[in-house]
């Protein structure tokens, strides 16, 4: 493993103002790839896909939010906004959007991680037949991919 692959972990979700990036070897400052792309289809298609199957967490919205004049909680709508519209053209270049429904957990609530994976395995298990309809229709993609 590389040294990018040790620290995926960390940077994938250094959110600049709440968490502090990650420096790579290079001494570049590595922050959440959502900045720029919630839902990275057009750099997935990139990289030679032929297939994309997107998955949007955020398509609920934040339901945790409740309407709110802090500074905090209108920010945190704002952002949420911003993210839905960032992520709009990205979800429209995938083949299909998988999104489980999550938006009663808040982003930084790490210790529900057990129900964000029942949630996104619920709703993978809910998508097999699309996803197999979607790789037969595909003469690009090797039938050699058996979803059991």
């Amino acid at each position: 493993m590389g040294f990018l692959k040790l620290c995926e972990a960390d940077w994938s979700c250094t959110i600049p103002g709440w968490y502090v990036p990650v420096l790579d070897q290079e001494g570049r400052q590595l922050v959440d790839g959502g900045l720029v792309a919630v839902v990275p289809s057009s750099v997935t298609r990139s990289l030679g896909a032929d297939l994309v199957i997107a998955v949007d967490v955020n398509r609920e919205g934040a339901t945790f939010i409740t309407p709110s004049s802090s500074v905090i909680g209108v920010l945190l709508q704002s952002m949420m906004v911003v993210q839905k519209t960032a992520s709009r053209h990205q979800l429209e270049m995938s083949d299909l959007v998988i999104s489980p429904k999550v938006g009663h957990i808040r982003w930084d609530e790490m210790g529900r991680a057990d129900e964000l994976m029942d949630a996104g395995y619920k709703v993978g298990l809910e998508s097999i037949s699309k996803v197999r309809e979607l790789i037969d229709s595909c003469p690009e993609v090797p039938h050699l991919l058996n979803i059991s």
